[in-house]
Formats: C-alpha cells, sequence, structure tokens
C-alpha cells in the first residue's frame, strides 16, 4: 500500500486516465469491429472525440478509488 496521500492520489489519477484513454483508443473499436457493427480504424476516428472526455472522467474515478485508501475498495 502506498503511505504517501499526494503519490497515491497522482498515481490514482494517472491509471485512471490511461484506463479511460485504452477504453476509446483500443478496447471499444476492437469490440466494435469484432461485432461487425463497423470498421476499426473508423470507430477508433469515430470515438477520437470523446477519449478527452473519457479520460477526465476514469481520471476522476481513479482518483476517488486512490482516496478511499484501502485496497479491498
Amino acid at each position: 500500500m502506498i503511505r504517501k496521500n499526494a503519490f497515491r492520489y497522482f498515481l490514482g489519477t494517472l491509471l485512471g486516465g490511461f484506463a479511460g484513454l485504452s477504453l476509446t483508443s483500443s478496447v471499444l473499436p476492437s469490440a466494435f469491429a469484432g461485432v461487425g457493427m463497423i470498421d476499426q480504424l473508423f470507430a477508433r476516428w469515430a470515438l477520437s472525440d470523446y477519449a478527452a472526455h473519457t479520460v477526465l472522467v476514469w481520471a476522476v474515478g481513479g482518483w476517488a478509488v486512490a482516496r478511499a485508501g484501502f485496497p479491498q475498495a
């Protein structure tokens, strides 16, 4: 467990933001292409407008998890 609060908040925010970016740039386009709804490259291009919003929302979620302070939360 990371005892320093500032580093824990920073790391939670950073990892949450990266998770949001991964969701919009890799996971969702692959899922859409796998189902056959849309081409993977076009899905990435279409979702690129939402990448910044997703990163911010997931970063806040990562910060909230880091704020909880105990690993089982």
